[in-house]
């Protein structure tokens, strides 16, 4: 009988091009493999037949990402436990027609009650935590199918326009990410934190959707990356 294995709790993959990329959300890392080290690993998740005995090496390699941390045995979470996301099909530059329009008061209220929370979250916890918050945040949101697309633009909208006096280009993905996400959230919107990964040369990035629209960066740009995990 074979030993089974999973991807451990926190752990997330998925494969651009021939290769998988793990993302290790509890250790805040990603690791990729090598194309050989993909087929093993093609073989341990995704057994054909399910009872095929594992290769020599593929059971060495399981051991190995045990003792990494990244699998274990004796559960289910393998392929198929996180299905593709649509990719985006446009970008929000591309589709607000008046971005001049003036924001309430409220806006930036909401906007510094997001900033310092996010500013806490970046000070006290690691990226596990912080998936975690954001999760509880999304899920405190009750779903209303009245909120459409245009709504969460038009908030968008406010958020970008007063992001320059707090932001510069060069503040990272995942901070400007976590800050638009909780935002939105004290909004009443709903949105998704794509992370996403490339290899040849390998990068990591993410970005912020709502129904299928990149909110904070251009479709161009997030194109190319494969997603590996969505909040």
């Amino acid at each position: 009988m074979r030993n089974r294995y999973g991807l451990a709790d926190e752990v997330y993959i998925c494969r651009s091009g021939e290769r998988f990329v793990f993302l290790d959300a509890a250790q805040d890392r990603y690791l990729i493999l090598k194309d050989r080290q993909s087929e093993w690993l093609t073989e341990i998740l995704c057994p054909k037949p399910p009872t095929a005995p594992l290769t020599d090496k593929s059971e060495a390699f399981a051991v190995r990402l045990c003792e990494l941390g990244l699998l274990r045995k004796n559960v289910q979470r393998g392929c198929g436990e996180h299905p593709p996301v649509p990719p985006p099909h446009a970008a929000y530059d591309n589709i607000l027609e008046d971005k001049t329009q003036k924001y309430p008061c409220k806006a930036s209220l909401r906007f510094f009650r997001a900033f310092s929370q996010a500013v806490w979250l970046e000070r006290t916890c690691g990226l596990s935590n912080m998936l975690k918050m954001a999760a509880a945040w999304k899920n405190d949101v009750t779903p209303d199918h009245n909120v459409c697309l245009q709504s969460a633009l038009n908030h968008t909208n406010a958020f970008h326009r007063i992001t320059p006096f707090v932001f510069s280009s060069h503040d990272a993905c995942r901070w400007r990410s976590l800050v638009l996400f909780r935002y939105l959230t004290l909004c009443g919107i709903r949105p998704e934190w794509v992370y996403a990964v490339r290899t040849r040369p390998f990068a990591a990035h993410c970005w912020i959707e709502f129904d299928g629209v990149v909110l904070n960066d251009q479709l161009e740009k997030v194109r190319p990356y494969t997603p590996i995990m969505v909040i």
